[in-house]
């Protein structure tokens, strides 16, 4: 058998050339037979018993011929699961990010609100608490909407309208315009463009 230094290591071996490779780990041998006999098995992982690394092995055969020579593939399943970790807090990361842009946006709007309202003869008090409630009312769909996503829900795609997502986000962008007093003219097609999408996840 010939296996490179990463093999060697993760076997506890220093060589492996002019030896039988059940000497050293009868469990992978065993895995082999398995996957011989059956070549569409998913090979079980299997621990080394001097390192106790815990190993997930993979063959390809390299031909058909009467010697049956395999080529073998060893992960170690501790390096696999840190990377897979890793990946993991990568995109929790990424979507906390992406949370605290979601919910910074109404809050901004109420703090404005309320400096605004600080001033006891500013006009239209009114619209000031408008802007509050409905922000509110936004950081509330934006922690409902997530609660729902953590909870695995599936997606649920229906015939939408462009123009009526687009509308809806200027809808919700509406208080930032009017408290930063900032017009906004759009130009959109007539002609309806229709999607497929789930509205609870694009809002």
């Amino acid at each position: 058998q010939l296996a490179n230094h990463g093999a060697l290591t993760l076997l506890g071996c220093e060589r492996l050339e002019g030896r039988r490779i059940n000497e050293h780990a009868p469990s992978l041998v065993g895995r082999l037979q398995l996957w011989v006999n059956n070549p569409t098995l998913r090979p079980q992982s299997l621990k080394i018993a001097g390192s106790g690394l815990e190993l997930q092995p993979s063959f390809i055969a390299l031909d058909l011929g009467p010697h049956h020579q395999t080529l073998v593939f060893l992960e170690d399943l501790a390096q696999i699961t840190q990377q897979a970790q890793q990946l993991k807090l990568a995109a929790l990361g990424r979507l906390a990010a992406g949370i605290a842009h979601e919910i910074r946006n109404p809050l901004t709007n109420i703090n404005l609100s309320v400096e605004k309202l600080k001033y006891p003869d500013i006009a239209d008090r009114e619209k000031y608490f408008e802007i509050i409630f409905r922000n509110s009312q936004r950081i509330n769909q934006i922690i409902s909407q997530l609660l729902f996503f953590s909870g695995g829900a599936e997606v649920l795609q229906r015939p939408l309208i462009v123009q009526e997502l687009i509308n809806g986000v200027i809808t919700n962008a509406t208080d930032r315009l009017t408290l930063k007093t900032i017009r906004l003219q759009t130009n959109l097609p007539h002609t309806p463009i229709r999607i497929m999408a789930d509205r609870s996840k694009l809002t």
